[in-house]
């Protein structure tokens, strides 16, 4: 995910008020992207939840390609 780095702490707050519905870690401060785990079988509530978060705080997300691009 790539959004504002004012909007983290919200992104933060509003997924963790999900009942462990994934935890994320900031991967670049300076570029304010974060990785969002989960477990497999949540995918489709979590995308949903995605769909839903994109209204109340902006943001984009990274294909998982491009993280592996650059971690190598």
């Amino acid at each position: 995910v790539k959004i504002d780095a004012g909007q983290v702490h919200m992104f933060r707050y509003l997924l963790e008020a999900e009942d462990n519905l994934g935890i994320m870690t900031v991967v670049d401060r300076w570029g304010a992207v974060l990785l969002v785990r989960f477990s497999p079988h949540q995918e489709r509530e979590l995308r949903e939840w995605l769909a839903g978060m994109m209204e109340a705080v902006p943001f984009t997300i990274l294909p998982v390609a491009t993280l592996a691009a650059d971690a190598g």
